[in-house]
């Protein structure tokens, strides 16, 4: 599933559950599992015979079974990725610069960035020119640790370094979440 490196894993999972909900629901078609691959994925034919061979059962591809993989392919990826490990490195040591460069790019402070504002954010902050992120490694990092074509960087910041929660502060991250009710009814 290296084909995540080269595709934006969001595009192959929209893809891939498009398909699956335009024949039998829940079921990939052979053959449009290996198209949303090959045009996607830049995966080649032997390969995308591989993954749906694997991936068959009973006669038919799993939506679900796929999108696991998936999953666990992109985990297996951003564990691996240089480009990642390099972004956390910077995270640990330039926590504080990272999130505020980060928050003057979000304008609504919602705590999430799309790809053009998390480049631009990691490009403009002069502080990190010395750990040279390339442009190529800003695009692969963007699509392994986004969700749904969304940095989500107040949430990764924290899960790297919750020290770097104290930058956080002007989020609007948790206006939405209402009281529980904690009263009980003893009826």
């Amino acid at each position: 599933m290296q084909c995540i490196l080269n595709s934006s894993f969001d595009e192959i999972k929209r893809e891939a559950d498009r398909w699956s909900k335009a024949d039998r629901p829940g079921t990939l078609i052979t053959a449009k599992l290996k198209k949303v691959l090959q045009d996607f994925g830049g995966v080649g034919d032997h390969d995308t015979q591989k993954v749906s061979s694997y991936l068959t059962v009973d006669g038919g591809i799993s939506a679900q079974r796929f999108l696991n993989c998936l999953e666990d392919a992109k985990r297996d990826a951003r564990a691996n990725s240089s480009a990642v490990q390099k972004f956390d490195y910077i995270i640990h040591t330039q926590g504080q610069v990272l999130s505020e460069t980060f928050m003057g790019k979000d304008i609504n402070l919602d705590g999430c960035l799309n790809l053009d504002g998390f480049k631009s954010s990691v490009i403009g902050a002069s502080e990190l020119s010395e750990y040279k992120i390339e442009l190529s490694e800003l695009k692969e990092i963007f699509d392994l640790i986004s969700r749904n074509g969304l940095f989500h960087y107040a949430e990764y910041i924290m899960e790297i370094d919750y020290r770097n929660r104290a930058y956080f502060s002007k989020l609007k991250l948790f206006d939405d979440a209402k009281p529980h009710d904690t009263s009980m009814n003893m009826d």
